[in-house]
């Protein structure tokens, strides 16, 4: 990028702002902008028959204690609160839930409906990373427990985990790694950007 180009975004992001100031970019009836009443995003939702989220955004009453536990988890996720997400996770294993409802109807839930947002323009990358980033607080707690509930028979089989050169987001291919481990099989995980 030629020098001069970096520092006019700099100066225009130092213009507008974060979170952006919309008001001071003026009339925008005619600009696409993620998020304004005007312009919904661009796609339309891909969990929109989602049974699981449709239940999150109706249901907030005469909840069962799993049930509260999955929408705290849910709510720590959106709101980048890795401590909430730290005491619900406790909180599910105190009432029973094991780690993988934990980590499926509660934590990925919330991961797929920012995911959600982000694909309809309505949140960002950095979101993303930092909802991915409110994931792995929780995440030390579980797995051991994911890895304990792997078969005792020895291994199912073997594979090979990574991420190609490039790719630094490790979140997915963590859970798919504690998911073979919990079904018994061993993992050889060659990490990110390899």
């Amino acid at each position: 990028i030629p020098e001069e180009n970096l520092h006019a975004m700099i100066q225009q992001c130092a213009e507008i702002k974060y979170p952006m100031d919309i008001a001071s970019l003026g009339d925008l009836s005619n600009v696409y902008l993620a998020g304004h009443p005007k312009h919904p995003g661009k796609r339309s939702s891909s969990v929109s028959g989602d049974t699981q989220i449709a239940e999150v955004k109706t249901r907030h009453e005469d909840l069962t204690p799993q049930q509260e536990v999955n929408e705290k988890l849910v709510e720590a996720i959106m709101e980048y609160d890795g401590d909430k997400a730290i005491e619900w996770t406790k909180k599910g294993l105190e009432r029973g839930m094991t780690a993988q409802e934990i980590v499926f109807d509660g934590l990925s839930l919330g991961m797929k409906i920012v995911g959600d947002m982000y694909e309809r323009n309505e949140r960002f990358v950095t979101d993303m990373l930092k909802a991915a980033k409110t994931m792995d607080k929780a995440m030390p707690i579980l797995t051991p427990l994911l890895e304990a509930a792997g078969g005792g028979d020895g291994p199912t089989g073997t594979v090979v985990v990574g991420l190609v050169r490039g790719n630094t987001q490790d979140i997915g291919k963590n859970l798919v790694c504690l998911m073979l481990k919990a079904n018994g099989f061993k993992v050889i995980d060659m990490g990110k950007n390899v």
